[in-house]
C-alpha cells in the first residue's frame, strides 16, 4: 500500500500542485478525442499544456474532479512525451491527496519513465518505502 502523506515534505516535492479528496473515475470522451487525434503534433501539444495547466489550476482551488478530468483529457489528445509525462505525474498527485494510493502507485509508475533523474528518484523512493516496486522505470 502506498501510504503518502499530504503534508510530507518529500511527498510534496513529487507532486505537481496542491493536495486533495477522492474522486470518481472519468469515462473517455469519445468526441474530444476524435476531433483532436486528426491534429498536427504541435497544435496536440498546445491544446495538452493547456489542459495540463487547467489542471494544475483546478488542484490549487482544490477541484480534484475537474483536475483529474484536465489531465486525462491531456492525454486523449495523444500529445508527445513531455506532456504524456506531465499528464501522469498530475494524475498521480490528484490520486495522492485523494487518498487513492493504489491509483498513485499506478500513475506514478506510469509517469518514471518520463521523470527527470531527481524527480524519478524522488518518485522510487517514495513507491519502495510504501512496499511498491517501481516497474516501468525504464522506457
Amino acid at each position: 500500500m502506498l501510504a503518502l502523506d499530504a503534508i510530507n515534505a518529500e511527498a510534496q516535492s513529487a507532486q505537481c500542485v496542491a493536495p486533495a479528496p477522492a474522486l470518481a473515475e472519468r469515462p473517455a470522451p469519445a468526441r474530444r478525442q476524435a476531433s483532436t487525434a486528426a491534429l498536427p503534433a504541435p497544435q496536440r501539444d498546445r491544446k495538452a499544456r493547456e489542459l495540463i495547466e487547467q489542471g494544475n489550476a483546478k488542484l490549487a482551488e482544490r477541484d480534484f474532479n475537474g483536475a483529474n478530468a484536465s489531465f486525462h483529457g491531456a492525454l486523449d489528445v495523444r500529445p508527445s512525451d513531455e506532456f504524456v509525462g506531465y499528464a501522469y505525474r498530475g494524475l498521480g498527485t490528484v490520486a495522492i491527496y485523494s487518498g487513492d494510493t493504489k491509483a498513485a502507485a499506478k500513475w506514478y509508475k506510469l509517469y518514471l519513465p518520463y521523470a527527470d533523474p531527481a524527480s524519478k528518484k524522488q518518485i522510487e523512493i517514495i513507491l519502495r518505502r510504501n512496499g511498491e516496486e517501481p516497474s516501468g522505470s525504464n522506457r
